[in-house]
């Protein structure tokens, strides 16, 4: 729980005076009470940087200090991750000075094409159509020592981020977006077809369901009237029964 600071009045010789809190750490987050303001405080970290020394060990060490399970700064450590996992391959002992092109990503904390990630956000549209956007988590991840295809890095993208968010829906019980997921066998959906109108797309019922290794549904197979044929989850929708 967030620590709930109170103002006080205090009355000395007829002046009423606010007594501030100050800022509290929660979670590797600081808050300042008396602005309702979230931030980073990176003045230790500063402190520790500066009387530090180019070795694995140090670079594990700052990576440690940087406690951050919402993921505001994931774009910002997602660079020492990297550095780290080429420190491993690189068989760098802990203590050993860094080679030169390690020592100068260090230095720079170079960024890289060699991670992913992704970001939620809230949008709610007030009374007025005020329209609000909030920054609600992130999760990164450094891509796989094996090199792969842009199109595969984008269904890591794909799969991180529904894994993220299905955990945010679950916490906050937020209503689920794809109805189509919750069908079952025997369920008559609509099968979206070529034309605008939903009143002109076939109907059907679905016969299976086809999961991925991953445990997520990807496509349903759907019995119609012209015979069996799989279709993704993005194509399927429920019967609206009015």
């Amino acid at each position: 729980m967030w620590y709930q600071g109170v103002k006080q009045d205090v009355v000395s010789r007829c002046e009423a005076r606010w007594i501030v809190p100050d800022p509290t750490n929660v979670l590797g987050l600081s808050r300042d009470p008396d602005m309702d303001m979230i931030f980073f405080d990176f003045s230790k970290l500063i402190n520790i940087l500066v009387n530090g020394c180019s070795t694995k060990r140090f670079i594990l060490q700052i990576l440690v200090h940087i406690f951050d399970p919402i993921g505001f700064s994931g774009p910002f450590i997602i660079r020492l991750k990297i550095l780290l996992q080429e420190l491993w391959a690189a068989e760098i002992e802990w203590d050993d000075k860094l080679p030169f092109s390690l020592d100068c990503k260090w230095q720079l904390w170079y960024p890289s094409v060699a991670a992913y990630g992704c970001i939620i956000y809230i949008r709610e549209v007030t009374h007025d159509n005020r329209v609000i956007v909030k920054f609600v988590c992130s999760k990164s991840r450094v891509a796989p020592p094996k090199s792969l295809t842009l199109p595969r890095l984008e269904l890591l993208v794909c799969l991180l981020s529904a894994r993220l968010s299905k955990q945010l829906r679950n916490a906050h019980n937020f209503v689920n977006p794809t109805p189509e997921k919750d069908l079952k066998r025997g369920d008559v959906v609509l099968i979206e077809g070529t034309t605008k109108s939903k009143y002109l797309w076939p109907l059907g019922i679905i016969e299976d369901i086809i999961i991925n290794r991953e445990d997520h549904i990807r496509s349903y197979l759907v019995r119609t009237a012209k015979g069996q044929y799989k279709h993704p989850i993005q194509l399927i929708y429920p019967l609206e029964i009015i």
